[in-house]
C-alpha cells in the first residue's frame, strides 16, 4: 500500500521486496500491480538513477527490527543520506533486542500513537513519526450476490445476522474467547451466525488440522452456527467477506494498529472490539 501510494503521487521509488514465506502479490488487485511496477529491476532507468545518488536519497526498511543490522550490511544502507525504519508492535513493551537496532536508524515510523508511546517508554530515542496504514477505498458487494462456503463446503446462510472476524488463530487475537461468547449469544438468538477467516502460520494441511482441532475443542457448532474459512485469499475474496459480514468483532488482547478492525470501520460496519 505504501509503495503504491508513492507511485501514484509521482514520488520516485524503487522497491526491493523481502521474502519470508511463499506469499505473492495479488495480480487481480490494481494496488498490488502498481506496487509491483516499483520492484527493483537492475536494467531499469529508475534503479540506475537511484543507485547512483544514494547519498541524496532516503531508504525505508519495512520489517521487524531484529534483522535491520543484517539488512544494513547486505544492502549497504549506510550509503544513503537518511535511513528510516518502519515497524509495529502489539504490546506496550518492545523486545529488548529491538531497541538498539531501532536507535541506529535516523528515524522510525510506526502506524499508531500507541506504538509511539510504547517505543518511547521502551527506550527508543530517535525521532518517531506516526504514519497510519494507507487506505484505498473499494465498493462493497451486495450481500445477496455473494456465495460463500466454509472450509468444509457448507454454504453460509444469507438470511442470518453475521458477526465476523479475521485473523490468525493465536492467544493474542482472542479467537477462542470470541467463540465462547458467541455460543452463549447463539443460545438465546439463533438468528445470528459467526464467520471466521482464520489461519495458523502458513497454509499447510497440518496447520489446517490444528485450526479445526483447536476450534472443536471449545465448541460443537463448527459448520452449524460458526463457519470457518481457512485458506489464503485474494483481495476480491477479502472484499466479499467484508461485504457479507454485518458486524465486525475482535476480542484482541493487543494490536499495533488493528488493520482488519480499521478496514471494517472504513467500510461502515459496526465494530465490537476490546480497548487494546
Amino acid at each position: 500500500g505504501y509503495v503504491a501510494e508513492y507511485v501514484l503521487k509521482g514520488v520516485p521509488i524503487v522497491w526491493s521486496p523481502l521474502y519470508f514465506d511463499d506469499s505473492k502479490l495479488d495480480k487481480s488487485y490494481y494496488i498490488d500491480n502498481i506496487a509491483e511496477s516499483a520492484i527493483q529491476k537492475e536494467d531499469s532507468p529508475m534503479f540506475n538513477k537511484v543507485r547512483t545518488v544514494n547519498s541524496e536519497n532516503e531508504v525505508v526498511v519495512h520489517s521487524t527490527p531484529d534483522i535491520w543490522p543484517r539488512l544494513m550490511r547486505e544492502h549497504k544502507l549506510s550509503d544513503y543520506k537518511t535511513r528510516v525504519g518502519y515497524c509495529t508492535w502489539e504490546t506496550d513493551i518492545l523486545p529488548n533486542a529491538w531497541v538498539p537496532n531501532i536507535n541506529q536508524m535516523d528515524e522510525v515510523r510506526v502506524p499508531s500513537v500507541f506504538n509511539k508511546e510504547s517505543f518511547i517508554n521502551s527506550g527508543v530515542t530517535i525521532p518517531i513519526s506516526v504514519v497510519p496504514h494507507v487506505w484505498f477505498d473499494q465498493t462493497l458487494i451486495n450481500k445477496n450476490d455473494i456465495k460463500l462456503t466454509d472450509c468444509f463446503g457448507n454454504r453460509i446462510p444469507l438470511n442470518k445476522y453475521t458477526f465476523y472476524s479475521i485473523g490468525e488463530l493465536n492467544e493474542r487475537k482472542g479467537i477462542l474467547d470470541l467463540i465462547k461468547v458467541f455460543d452463549r449469544l447463539y443460545d438465546s438468538n439463533p438468528k445470528c451466525q459467526l464467520l471466521l477467516k482464520l489461519h495458523y502460520q502458513q497454509y499447510s494441511p497440518s496447520n489446517f488440522k490444528y485450526c479445526i482441532d483447536t476450534l472443536k475443542s471449545v465448541t460443537k457448532n463448527i459448520g452449524k452456527s460458526i463457519y470457518v474459512i481457512i485458506k489464503n485469499i485474494n483481495n476480491s475474496e477479502l472484499l466479499c467477506i467484508h461485504s457479507f459480514g454485518d458486524c465486525y468483532v475482535s476480542l484482541t488482547r493487543g494490536e499495533g494498529f488493528g488493520l482488519t478492525i480499521f478496514e471494517a470501520f472504513k467500510y461502515g460496519k459496526p465494530v465490537i472490539t476490546t480497548g487494546y
